[in-house]
């Protein structure tokens, strides 16, 4: 089964919704997936008279529905499952194993994990908090009408689209065009991960990739 982000009308409530999705999904959510197979003509058993026919066939008979559970019954239940493990809730003796083997395990953070390249990257989501870089990323979006420049995807009609601003000249290449607003242009996520596809990122030391 692939993921992917496709865009595809719904069903039950024909909406068109954008998401990332399975190619046999058919509906926008849940709610229109009940509605569309508890429909009357679609499941005999829903319809008025069905209903009807099930509440008679029940009237006077007994069930257990909204009754207490009685103590005799918690205890038999209580001593049935003492003792062994159950997918809800782990034993005390699970939960203590953990604790020590967590103890014991060695701390593989910072420059110790194996995927540690300098510390750079940290550096880097700390610039899309700057009141700069927050300035050129809505004044893009106002100037492109939030309007992915690509594709021409758009808010609304049933889609939802997250956008973000795309540097054509990176800003490691030609750090003085960072905040540029003629370097900047509104894309889509999909189109903006396609504009990246292939791209090798030069590795930058953390002291240069502070001055940028």
């Amino acid at each position: 089964m692939v993921y992917r982000v496709r865009t595809k009308t719904c069903k039950q409530c024909r909406i068109e919704f954008s998401r990332r999705m399975p190619e046999k999904r058919e509906f926008c959510g849940n709610p229109c997936k009940m509605s569309y197979r508890n429909h009357p003509d679609r499941n005999p058993s829903k319809s008025i008279e069905a209903r009807k026919k099930i509440s008679e066939s029940r009237k006077g008979k007994s069930t257990t529905l909204g009754l207490k559970c009685p103590e005799w019954k918690k205890k038999k239940i209580s001593k049935a499952l003492k003792g062994k493990p159950t997918w809800r809730r782990p034993t005390q003796k699970t939960i203590d194993a953990w604790i020590e083997g967590m103890k014991n395990a060695p701390r593989r953070k910072g420059s110790n994990h194996p995927m540690w390249k300098g510390g750079f990257a940290k550096a880097r989501q700390a610039r899309y908090k700057e009141p700069e870089y927050i300035e050129w990323h809505d004044k893009c979006l106002e100037r492109d009408n939030y309007t992915c420049q690509k594709c021409g995807a758009r808010n609304g009609n049933g889609k939802n689209v997250l956008f973000q601003v795309h540097h054509k000249i990176h800003y490691w290449e030609r750090p003085g065009l960072a905040y540029d607003l003629d370097n900047g242009t509104t894309l889509c996520r999909p189109c903006h991960r396609k504009s990246h596809k292939g791209m090798k990122k030069p590795k930058i030391p953390l002291n240069q990739f502070q001055s940028l």
